[in-house]
């Protein structure tokens, strides 16, 4: 996630809808899309109020005034001293989650919208809140242990969505597992691929 100064920062192909304007004006932060940077900038997504409040545009480099990974998010584990942690079951849900991951001893971190509160401070998470995670995987890792993590998810008190983060993109833990022998959706740079391995490009 990025920390702009305003609206004023982004370019785009069209007008910025007034959301887009007030958004930011309550938290100056935008996400990065999944898409080449194009001629020194960065293509970035401003989340509004609810689900179908998105808008894409292009952030130029000199405009980013800080920048917060989701893997720094879980190493500062912010969730703890969050003044709403008590009150949220995904909150209180990801210090489990914590505890399990970092002791395989691999990258993650939380995104979304749970991710988006932390790195902000801008309220999006509710009570019934999911938890989005982005597990980063350099190296592939065998099936089975996909599979317990997978499993584990599940049996959290918090619906989970975890994507694994490999070198040639993204894809669900979950649809991987669940796809043994068949292709599986790979999120990449350049768009969707169907690839048998999330590993290979």
């Amino acid at each position: 996630m990025l920390r702009i100064q305003s609206s004023a920062d982004l370019e785009c192909e069209r007008a910025v809808p007034e959301w887009v304007c007030e958004a930011l004006k309550r938290a100056p932060w935008v996400v990065i899309r999944r898409s080449p940077v194009k001629d020194g900038r960065i293509p970035v997504g401003v989340r509004g109020a609810g689900r179908t409040q998105r808008f894409a545009a292009y952030l130029p480099i000199h405009c980013v005034k800080e920048t917060v990974t989701p893997v720094q998010l879980a190493v500062q584990a912010r969730w703890r001293a969050y003044a709403h942690g008590a009150d949220s079951q995904a909150f209180a849900q990801l210090e489990v989650i914590a505890d399990y991951y970092n002791r395989a001893g691999i990258r993650w971190g939380p995104t979304g919208s749970i991710g988006f509160e932390l790195a902000s401070g801008a309220s999006t998470v509710h009570p019934r809140s999911d938890i989005d995670l982005a597990i980063y995987l350099p190296q592939r890792v065998e099936r089975k242990t996909l599979t317990a993590w997978n499993t584990f998810n599940h049996q959290c008190s918090v619906k989970i969505d975890a994507l694994l983060e490999t070198p040639a993109g993204a894809c669900s833990l979950s649809e991987f597992v669940r796809q043994e022998e068949s292709t599986i959706l790979l999120r990449t740079m350049n768009g969707p691929a169907l690839v048998k391995c999330p590993w290979t490009p």
